[in-house]
């Protein structure tokens, strides 16, 4: 099955993309570009990759990626139905080369540049902003860049948004980088339920000697790999203690620890808590 590409063009030239995605699963290559994106979440659930930061996502997620973030989603296997999502690109002059350097926008291109790090929207913001992105599909073109100068605004002022990556993040891919990385996640996303050799994923996907390629990986990734590894277990595990009730044992080993007291000592070490309060406490909330 071919995915399915829908490119909502508007009826008169406008300086953005409005595009609506819709395919039979998300699983796109870790990559970048210059434009800057806000990505809307219609249906789909899973894990992403924002910079360094890996992190779950759902249906309703809302985030604004600054120009050359690399980024990708992957959707989760037990995600029903199709996959679809709201995608607005833009360049940072689209409103030409000095428009938001203006007094009374420069605080928009700030924000846009402090995009480079992954803002994730929230609350009472999100729901309003994502009502504000489906209706730009019934404005015309000036309603359109109105609208969506709006929506930067109210990214920019509002307090219930999240930063994924640390303050100071600044991307340092090419496009080589970006396709080796992708292989890395892609490989580590499939079998994490597995042993994964170092030895291998270093030779067969980097390319690399053990030690060039552990050298490689935390200067781009700024984590070791048995780290990230660890990270993707860990998220994974946190999406079963959640939405299941399995035993605590039974999902460590689903997520490829062969000791309990490991998986108790790595999800510490990333949540602070225990599997058990945890699985208690997101059930109270």
């Amino acid at each position: 099955m071919k995915p399915v590409f829908q490119k909502l063009t508007p009826s008169h030239e406008v300086p953005f993309l409005l595009n609506k995605l819709e395919l039979p699963r998300f699983d796109s290559s870790y990559h970048f570009h210059p434009e800057i994106e806000l990505t809307y979440i219609l249906e789909s659930k899973g894990r992403r990759m924002v910079g360094n930061s890996i992190s779950s996502y759902k249906a309703g997620d809302l985030i604004l990626l600054g120009k050359n973030t690399p980024h990708s989603w992957f959707d989760s296997p037990e995600s029903k139905g199709k996959r679809s999502a709201i995608v607005i690109q833009f360049d940072e002059n689209f409103l030409g080369p000095t428009f938001f350097n203006r007094t009374g926008f420069t605080h928009l291109l700030t924000m846009m540049n402090d995009a480079q790090r992954g803002i994730v929207l929230k609350g009472g913001s999100r729901k309003h902003i994502a009502k504000k992105i489906e209706e730009l599909f019934e404005l015309n073109s000036f309603g359109r860049v109105l609208s969506l100068l709006t929506i930067l605004d109210h990214i920019e002022r509002t307090k219930e948004k999240e930063f994924l990556n640390k303050e100071g993040y600044k991307a340092n891919f090419n496009k080589k980088d970006c396709n080796r990385i992708s292989a890395i996640c892609q490989f580590v996303a499939q079998n994490y339920s597995k042993e994964i050799k170092l030895e291998y994923i270093a030779k067969e996907i980097g390319k690399l000697t053990v030690s060039a390629f552990c050298n490689y990986f935390k200067s781009k990734m700024n984590r070791t790999f048995t780290e990230f590894v660890n990270e993707i277990r860990i998220e994974e595990a946190k999406k079963m203690i959640i939405e299941s009730n399995n035993d605590i044992s039974e999902i460590a080993y689903s997520c490829g620890y062969q000791s309990k007291s490991n998986f108790y000592k790595q999800f510490l070490k990333f949540n602070g808590i225990s599997p058990l309060h945890y699985r208690k406490k997101m059930r109270l909330d």
